[in-house]
C-alpha cells in the first residue's frame, strides 16, 4: 500500500495539491530518496493509482476534504483510498476475509 511513501510525500507538501506538484516533489525534488529517476518515476505512478493524489480527481478531493489524505491523520486511515479506487485490491481483501472465516 505505500503508507511509508504516502506519509512521507505527504508531509513534506501542502495538502490539496494537483499531480503536477506531487510529480514534482517525487521525481525532481526526490523527497521519498529513490535513489534511481526510474525508481521515482514507477513510485510516483504507483502512488497515483493508489492514492490519486489530485485535487481534480473528485474521490482525491474528497478524501484530502475529509481528512483522509493528509499528513495530520492516523496512517490507518489511508487503508481505505485504495481499497476504494482499485477493484482488484477489494476483491483480494474480500477473499482473504473469506479464507479467514473458515478457519
Amino acid at each position: 500500500m505505500m503508507l511509508a511513501e504516502l506519509t512521507e510525500l505527504l508531509s513534506s507538501t501542502s495538502a490539496g495539491l494537483t499531480r503536477a506538484t506531487f510529480k514534482n516533489a517525487v521525481i525532481t525534488e526526490n523527497v521519498l530518496g529513490k535513489s534511481t529517476g526510474s525508481n521515482r518515476r514507477l513510485t510516483m505512478q504507483r502512488l497515483s493509482e493508489l492514492y490519486g493524489l489530485d485535487v481534480h480527481i473528485p474521490f482525491s478531493r474528497l478524501c484530502t476534504a475529509s481528512g483522509v489524505l493528509t499528513r495530520t491523520v492516523d496512517r490507518s486511515s489511508h487503508y481505505s483510498v485504495p481499497l476504494a479506487r482499485d477493484p482488484l485490491l477489494r476483491t483480494a481483501s474480500y477473499v482473504l476475509s473469506m479464507n479467514g472465516a473458515k478457519r
